[in-house]
């Protein structure tokens, strides 16, 4: 079950706030039935609130933004972060709520509508709300002490990389909208990051892919000859000069920039935050192992001065400069001491300005499972995890009290199933913890999501450039973790697990089977892809988001939710069963959000009937489970709530037990995870003869229970050495226990008792033949014995090199499948030999050792065909040409039996085979010329190797022949008679042709003597003409020959004209 997505969060704690509606759940439209059904309309009961709200021992983090005469602007952690507070001197509490995300420039407070291009604005003295309207040649960047800085684009005619320049104006709203020029920036304008100051402002500008920052004073006294400020870092902006700070710089660095074009000064050492000038210098803090230490630095000296030790307990967030000769700081610690202090730069002692009040009492997440609810709060200093059970009442009538799992716990890892839960530590970094029964352990040292499904723990490592995402998969039941490709995210529910690729693709896994992952939806070209992934039951839902068209392009969206059960049928956008966004999923309901224009609502819809189910209110978090859905509200209340009853059985999340034998002195042991809780559940054990001999129950309040067979009937007797049978039956009310594939595969199984097993196990099968060739270098080795084995580990199973080396890799095994995986930690080397072997370490449950056995395989790539010539179904081939194939690596092998031509009756033309080693092209040169248009088949066999002697697979492709050129007309006519002396002599082709010259078209007179003449041709035409040099002679007869070929006339492909030949006679003019 998960806990809300930041983004949705985000938008119930910005945009859902103005909303109010009476009651806290309403049914709001029937909605499209998902299964065909009528929409089922039960009306809710009342949520049941699942802890005491009340004060903790834990103050608000209160945040100065500025002192002024009239009192202290500060922000509360209690407040959302548009909430300005502003503490009058002597006077009452004003909390500013009315901008969305309300900015304090000097003493203004403003907030700019991008949408509406609306700028809104109040004074700290006076509290009446005003708009203007930013021009429309602005561009609005950022607010100042009297308004805002804008940019206008100065239209010059340059094109990149010299583009128009960039005036930055300042608008004084406090002067009914003066606008001044600041200055005019050179390159694609200034970018969104402006730092105003009391007097002028640093902005970020770009010159093609360089950017700078400089300072532009409001009255554009600078304008003309702007200060350049170190780049790298960030700046903040005091009356003479700027404080820039650059913490990755080695070493990191403070420099003092004068805004009188001074030479500035450089501060190095330790790394420092939140640089807050003064009058006489700047403060910063300077993060230690003990806590924030607050320094001061005046520009010049070469170190700097402590003003407050690090167990003061300062919070480096937000210190402000009030003016006056203090800074303003926020103190962390205990009730009465935490709060906003006043503290000289003098060196006095600091004094309290504005107290922490205690927090309220507040739920951050919430987690449910069959029977109980999860949630952490703020109820110590450093959070708490506290569960409640709710298996008597259905969710709606339990009375069994809240319980504290852990103090110093976070919701970042929260999830739960059957009598187990993972959370995360909050420290850094934040490992992941499991609570089992009475016992805690680690999971990992820096926990990501984690998601408890039946015995298996989905595990989501940490994020970061130096530690990127890890996922992994733990075995509950026998420890062991198998590491998981990389994606952008899982889910785990039961015996299955679906998988969203980085490249958008889906993929479904039978954890129960090892079948080969099912791809639910195709991958997706794009850049700045994100999205999440959710399963229950038979159900997956993706929510996928990617930028198309590069840079500039626009954002695309699929959210999709499938039934797996009916692959056929095309993935359902969630918008049609009336949601925008799934949150989670159960085997009855789907959870998210439901928005129209502005408004979003957490709503619930039912998987049976499209029952649609509504809230009235933000919620900041909720999962559900079954028809239960629980759920923190706005005021940070967790709750639980009964949804409409559905039909989904309960299902088995686990299979009970992989053990088929029972010898002497052993138990027989069977674990019972479904996904709802029981009100019936035993197991059967019966003889060959079908006659029960023991019932073991399995009720269990959380829907895990752990039944043993010691190999005795009932009343304690030892029954007698045979096969026996187990049958798994449950029913939550009238729904009957099914598999977690609403089958019955794992409800029963054979139980072999006897004194003692000794059959060893054998290998059934692997996934490489020994001899193997062209096996993936990325690929892993697996094994699947002839019956459960333990011992399966890092030195009992492994993988050498030729050297006899072993190969780093991971190993896992499956108790389900049998079968053992080593992945190997780095890709193999190509076409290198390997040998797998596995020891007698490796044993059955009865100790039975496995027989030593090992074998080779080699790996790949196999030679493949990179180039071929002609190319597939390549036409108009040249009758005279070569066939020629490019291999992707050196072969071997190349010969007339190998490498082969075919015509169109399938039979091998005569041809000489040859094999270039350095280009790696092998080519065939037909004996006799080809038959023009006509169909010709290649084909390179397996016996063409590489090297190691991966065969290559055999590959055939075609090409057709084109047709030859042909005379399509000519003058003088064949035999014409009185054809004038001094005409000339042409003839057209039937396509264009090359190869046209004085020797290939040739006119002769009757005793064979070449008559001299300018042969030319023109290609538009296709048109040949003879043009003797003098006039013919007259009552003669000459010949014409036209010589085709392939160093003659031939077409564009190589195809030669037919020899062509005839006479004419000229007459007596």
């Amino acid at each position: 079950m998960r806990s809300i997505t930041p983004r949705t969060a985000y938008l119930l704690e910005h945009v859902l706030r103005s909303r109010t509606r009476i009651s806290l759940l309403a049914i709001v439209a029937t909605g499209a039935s998902v299964l065909g059904a009528a929409p089922a309309l039960a009306a809710a009961p009342e949520p049941l609130p699942l802890m005491e709200a009340g004060p903790t021992t834990t103050p608000a983090v209160l945040t100065p933004v500025i002192r002024t005469a009239g009192g202290v602007i500060y922000r509360s952690d209690e407040d959302p972060y548009s909430v300005v507070r502003i503490q009058a001197t002597g006077g009452a509490l004003e909390k500013e709520s009315r901008f969305p995300y309300a900015k304090v420039t000097g003493e203004l407070l403003s907030y700019y509508d991008y949408a509406a291009r609306a700028f809104t604005w109040r004074t700290i003295g006076d509290s009446t709300l005003q708009t203007v309207a930013v021009p429309d040649d602005l561009t609005y960047l950022s607010s100042t002490p009297h308004g805002y800085v804008a940019r206008r684009l100065v239209p010059s005619g340059g094109m990149p990389p010299s583009p128009d320049p960039t005036d930055l104006v300042a608008v004084d709203v406090l002067d009914g909208g003066t606008q001044t020029v600041m200055g005019t920036v050179d390159g694609t304008g200034p970018g969104t990051f402006v730092e105003p100051g009391p007097l002028g402002a640093v902005v970020q500008s770009w010159s093609g892919m360089t950017s700078s920052q400089v300072y532009l004073p409001y009255d554009g006294s600078g304008a003309t000859d702007p200060l350049v400020v170190p780049s790298g870092g960030s700046c903040r902006i005091a009356d003479t000069a700027l404080w820039c700070s650059n913490s990755s710089a080695t070493p990191p660095t403070l420099t003092r920039v004068p805004l009188d074009g001074s030479e500035p000064e450089s501060l190095t050492g330790a790394p420092v935050e939140w640089v807050v000038p003064t009058d006489d210098g700047v403060a910063f803090f300077v993060r230690t192992a003990e806590g924030n230490a607050l320094m001061t630095w005046d520009g010049s000296s070469p170190t700097a001065e402590p003003l407050l030790e690090p167990s003061w307990g300062a919070d480096a967030a937000g210190p402000s400069a009030d003016g006056s000769g203090t800074l303003l700081v926020s103190r962390t610690g205990a009730l009465g001491t935490a709060g906003i202090w006043s503290v000289p730069l003098s060196g006095a002692s600091p004094a309290p300005l504005v107290t922490a009040p205690a927090k309220p009492r507040k739920a951050r997440a919430v987690a449910i499972a069959p029977g109980r609810v999860a949630w952490t709060d703020n109820s110590s200093p450093d959070d708490s995890l506290w569960v409640r059970d709710i298996s008597s009442g259905s969710g709606g009538t339990s009375a069994a009290p809240e319980q504290l799992v852990a103090r110093n716990a976070t919701a970042v890892a929260l999830s739960l199933s059957g009598d187990r839960i993972s959370y995360s530590d909050n420290t850094f970094p934040s490992p992941g913890r499991l609570r089992d029964g009475d016992t805690t352990q680690q999971l990992n040292a820096d926990a990501g999501r984690t998601t408890l499904s039946g015995d298996r723990i989905l595990l989501e490592g940490s994020s970061s450039e130096d530690a990127p995402v890890t996922w992994a998969l733990r075995n509950l039941r026998t420890g062991e973790v198998a590491a998981l490709p990389d994606a952008r995210d899982y889910d785990l529910w039961g015996e299955r697990l679906v998988r969203l690729g980085r490249d958008g693709a889906v993929w479904l896994s039978d954890l129960r089977t090892g079948a080969d992952p099912v791809q639910l939806r195709e991958a997706t070209p794009g850049e700045d892809m994100f999205g999440d992934v959710v399963i229950a039951g038979d159900v997956v839902s993706w929510d996928f988001t990617w930028r198309a068209g590069g840079i500039g392009g626009s954002y695309q969206s699929d959210r999709k939710i499938l039934d797996v059960t009916q692959l056929d049928e095309p993935a359902t956008d969630v918008t049609s069963l009336g949601l925008d966004t799934v949150e989670d999923l159960s085997t009855g309901y789907a959870v998210g959000l439901d928005c129209v224009m502005n408004d979003c609502y957490p709503t619930a819809v039912s998987l049976a009937d499209g029952g649609i189910q509504q809230f009235d209110s933000p919620t900041h978090a909720m999962a559900v489970d079954g028809n239960l859905l629980a759920f923190v509200s706005e005021g940070g209340l967790p709750s639980v709530l009964t949804l409409p009853e559905y039909a989904d059985a309960p299902r088995l999340l686990a299979a009970p037990t992989t053990v088929t034998k029972l010898t002497g002195g052993s138990t027989w042991t069977a674990r019972v995870v479904t996904s709802r809780v029981l009100t019936d559940c035993e197991v059967e054990i019966r003889n060959a003869a079908g006659t029960v001999v023991r019932t073991l129950p399995c009720l269990a309040p959380y829907g895990a229970a752990t039944v043993a067979w010691d190999g005795k009937d009932g009343m304690g007797g030892a029954l007698p050495t045979g096969s026996y049978t187990w049958q798994l039956a449950g029913a939550t009310g009238d729904d009957e226990l099914v598999d977690y594939d609403g089958g019955t595969a794992a409800l029963s199984g054979t139980i072999a008792v006897g004194a003692g097993d000794t059959t060893a196990p054998v290998l059934a099968k692997r996934s490489h033949a020994s001899g193997a060739t062209a096996v993936p270098v990325g690929g892993s080795v697996s094994v699947t014995f002839s019956e459960p084995v333990q011992g399966v580990s890092g030195s009992t199973f492994v993988l050498k090199d030729k050297a006899g080396k072993i190969v780093p890799a991971t190993i896992g095994y499956n108790a389900v499948t049998r079968a053992a995986t080593l992945d190997p930690t780095a890709a193999l080397a190509a076409d290198a030999r390997y040998t797998v072997a596995l020891t007698s370490g490796v044993r059955d449950t009865a100790g039975n050792a496995l027989v030593p056995v090992s074998w080779t395989f080699t790996t790949g790539p196999a030679p493949t065909l990179t180039t071929a010539r002609p190319a597939t179904n390549a036409t108009s081939v040249a009758v005279t040409g070569k066939v020629t194939a490019t291999f992707s690596e050196p072969v071997t092998g190349v010969s007339g039996t190998t490498f082969v031509l075919k015509d169109r009756n399938g039979k091998a033309l005569r041809a000489t085979v040859g094999y270039n080693a350095t280009t790696r092209v092998a080519t065939l040169d037909p004996v006799s010329t080809l038959a023009a248009n006509s169909r010709y088949t290649a084909t390179l066999t397996t016996g063409i190797r590489d090297r190691a002697g991966n065969p290559m697979v055999t590959r055939s492709w075609a090409f057709t022949t084109g047709a030859a050129p042909a005379v399509t007309a000519r003058t003088p006519a064949v035999n014409a008679t009185g054809v004038a002396r001094n005409a000339n002599v042409t003839a057209t082709f039937s396509e264009p042709v090359t190869g046209i010259s004085t020797r290939t078209a040739v006119l002769r007179s009757s005793s064979g003597a070449t008559v001299t003449a300018k042969v030319t041709y023109n290609a538009t035409r296709r048109t040949v003409t003879i043009d003797p040099h003098a006039t013919l002679a007259a009552r003669t007869k000459y010949g014409v020959t036209l010589t085709g070929g392939g160093t003659a006339i031939r077409d564009a492909v190589g195809d030669p004209l037919s020899t062509t030949r005839w006479s004419f006679t000229t007459g007596t003019r």
